[in-house]
């Protein structure tokens, strides 16, 4: 056996291997998504070093042509954490203690309303409450500085210079406060998050494919796309073979040993006798 078709064994075998272990974890219903798994081990398992020698290539090679941007989405985030935000991360210690405290107890908040099947109503409970906080927190520290609303007869005492721009302290405008701060951060929460989130998603899912793209051009090859198939063949083989029998931990670690091995085997005998000798696509040496 040559160191060709000794690569293309040991490709196989973690194609095969990967398969089978992928399927035992999502079985029995999505069995067969171990495909994906079997597909790429094999597809990557072949001259795995000429792979990390081509990653820094397509990294280079997205950036240019996605613009950076996801660097700069990285430092915008940085620069927006590294500013000064005290009623948002107060607000966070302080609802995170109290729904802490709560579910302790027990009185308000039974435990199993954080379980995994209501987590999308909790996870609206924790950002309300965050808000609301935040909120709170604002007012409480507007009202004590006074530096934009003062009562109406200290704001007529004062003269010109002093009063600035200044605002009465009437309940129309303390409810207009509370209505634009409030407004402002289910604003936030109902439409900026998202906004930002589809736009960083998309725009990280764009560089991801362009990595991904100059990755497969300048790796890609007919060895990687045999070891991919015929390993997940032989994994999917010993699988749907040898299920049935495996109960134990060891005995599906040996069927996950075993389609490792059929996928080798299927892939030497693809690359040795079909694509060298019947089809002589690849030339003997």
């Amino acid at each position: 056996m040559n160191r060709e078709t000794k690569k293309i064994a040991l490709a196989c075998f973690i194609g095969g291997a990967l398969f089978t272990v992928a399927a035992f974890c999502l079985a029995p219903m999505f069995w067969w998504l171990g495909m994906l798994a079997g597909i790429v081990g094999g597809y990557f398992g072949y001259e795995f070093r000429e792979v990390l020698r081509a990653i820094p290539k397509a990294w280079r090679a997205a950036r240019r042509r996605a613009g950076n941007c996801l660097p700069k989405m990285v430092k915008a985030i940085a620069v927006y954490l590294r500013r000064p935000h005290p009623f948002g991360y107060l607000s966070f210690v302080i609802v995170v203690t109290m729904l802490y405290l709560l579910i302790r107890s027990e009185i308000f908040i039974p435990a199993e309303a954080f379980g995994p099947g209501p987590i999308v109503v909790s996870m609206v409970l924790f950002l309300g409450l965050w808000g609301f906080f935040v909120q709170t927190l604002d007012l409480i520290a507007l009202f004590a500085t006074g530096f934009d609303l003062v009562a109406p007869d200290k704001l007529a005492k004062m003269d010109e210079a002093k009063r600035g721009d200044k605002t009465p302290l009437t309940y129309g405008n303390a409810f207009y406060c509370l209505a634009k701060g409030f407004w402002s951060i289910a604003f936030f929460f109902i439409w900026e998050i998202w906004k930002y989130l589809y736009i960083g998603l998309g725009r990280a899912f764009y560089f991801i494919r362009c990595f991904l793209k100059d990755l497969f051009i300048f790796i890609h090859s007919n060895e990687r796309v045999l070891c991919a198939i015929d390993g997940t063949l032989g994994g999917m083989a010993a699988f749907l073979w040898l299920t049935p029998s495996a109960e134990t931990f060891a005995a599906k670690a040996a069927v996950a040993i075993f389609g490792g091995l059929l996928g080798a085997g299927f892939g030497v005998i693809n690359y040795e006798l079909v694509s060298k000798r019947w089809l002589k696509l690849v030339q003997q040496t």
